[in-house]
């Protein structure tokens, strides 16, 4: 090999050597300079959102309630599935928000964040409390005596069981329907308690029931004896407790206390049957 052979190769080696030492320098640049190119014409791929915001929530029957998904990554949507009855999540925002109208209980929801390259899910476990019941039903009822009554004990909020105390004789509550229901057998005015209760507590409210007593049975003689000029005297009594009395075409001379129920006089009339 000639000396100048010899110079181009040693010359050849060093170059080789000066560009490989340069390009181990200058790959990170090159590979951060390719990453940010990317970046900002948005070729990078994003990666899947995690959830982390927290995997329980206390919530109320009746209440407002709020919640806020949150995840990395840079969502672009969110979704709920299998909340209570009153709850919705916005898609844009992550926040499930509403007022609980579902029974008290644990529901098992399923939350979710998405962007461009999947979706993260998480489970959410919602307690429900109850709240304490409001009673609905009317506040007075008129029953017959010796006729059959009912009575519907209503609530919001989900009571569980019901009670009624100071009922007339002849009616009886239901405690898991609140269904009031029998035959009265005396008439007058009562004050009934109702209740509705569940895991809140007990709501009550003053029912007033008037029931009406049957018509009067008259049983008094159904014939009377009288003589023209004499007097007469007849007492009408009757079951029920009337409380007034009347006759109609008696002879003449002869009239009716309408609050006692006795007719007297002297009869004036003709003799015969009246």
């Amino acid at each position: 090999m000639t000396k100048k052979m010899h110079l181009a190769r040693r010359s050849y080696l060093v170059d080789t050597a000066r560009s490989s030492i340069t390009a181990r320098r200058l790959r990170p640049r090159l590979v951060a300079l390719f990453a940010a190119l990317a970046l900002s014409t948005g070729t990078m791929m994003a990666q899947t959102p995690v959830i982390g915001s927290v995997a329980t929530a206390n919530a109320k029957v009746a209440a407002p309630f709020s919640y806020q998904i949150s995840a990395s990554n840079l969502p672009t949507a969110y979704g709920a599935a299998s909340l209570p009855t009153g709850l919705a999540v916005n898609s844009k925002t992550g926040l499930i928000s509403g007022t609980v109208t579902s029974i008290d209980g644990i529901y098992n929801a399923t939350i979710s964040a998405s962007n461009s390259s999947g979706t993260g899910v998480k489970a959410l476990a919602i307690t429900v409390a109850p709240t304490l019941p409001v009673i609905t039903s009317a506040v007075s009822l008129s029953g017959k005596e010796g006729s059959a009554l009912s009575y519907q004990i209503t609530g919001l909020n989900y009571p569980r069981t019901y009670g009624a105390t100071g009922l007339p004789a002849g009616l009886t509550i239901n405690a898991t329907s609140g269904a009031i229901s029998g035959v009265p057998v005396a008439a007058g005015n009562v004050t009934v308690t109702i209740s509705a209760t569940n895991g809140a507590g007990t709501a009550t409210k003053t029912l007033t029931l008037g029931i009406i007593p049957l018509p009067p049975v008259i049983s008094s003689a159904a014939t009377a004896s009288a003589k023209v000029g004499s007097s007469l005297s007849y007492q009408i009594t009757a079951t029920k407790n009337p409380t007034t009395y009347s006759a109609a075409n008696l002879p003449a001379g002869l009239s009716v206390n309408a609050k006692t129920g006795l007719f007297a006089g002297t009869v004036t009339s003709i003799d015969g049957i009246y």
